[in-house]
């Protein structure tokens, strides 16, 4: 058996700005069946916050959350970009003035993987795994 804790996208407008949306776990079984990657769709009635904490998924000040009265209506358009990336020069990634609140796009061939394993930060608990990539294969 599987356990939804939440569900979070990353939604693209037609200009390729992102923006994240969050669905709450008591939520998640409202939207799951509708919400299809690559499909448009006009969302409306959810609530907007300010987008804060650790790796972000968008350089967007807010983010979405859908409420029980947000409304997802699949769209007819097709006027959103198809080349969703933007990847990030590994050397970039790895200096130590780069902004790690963000995720990024990267590329390259993974070379291994690591042990997973357990850290607490703030009183929460994450699992991790380091995996090393080669940026120039």
């Amino acid at each position: 058996m599987v356990f939804t804790i939440f569900m979070e996208l990353v939604i693209m407008d037609r200009k390729g700005d992102r923006i994240v949306a969050s669905i709450r776990r008591t939520l998640v079984y409202k939207f799951k069946e509708q919400l299809q990657e690559g499909m448009v769709f006009t969302i409306s009635s959810s609530n907007v916050v300010s987008n804060s904490g650790s790796y972000r998924p968008s350089h967007n000040e807010y983010k979405l959350n859908f409420t029980i009265n947000t409304k997802v209506k699949l769209s007819k358009t097709v006027l959103v970009p198809t080349n969703v990336y933007s990847f990030t020069p590994a050397p970039d990634v790895f200096n130590e003035s780069y902004d790690n609140n963000y995720l990024v796009d990267v590329i390259g061939v993974m070379i291994g993987v690591g042990v997973e394993r357990e850290y607490e930060r703030d009183g929460v608990k994450t699992k991790m795994n380091v995996i090393e990539l080669d940026s120039n294969g």
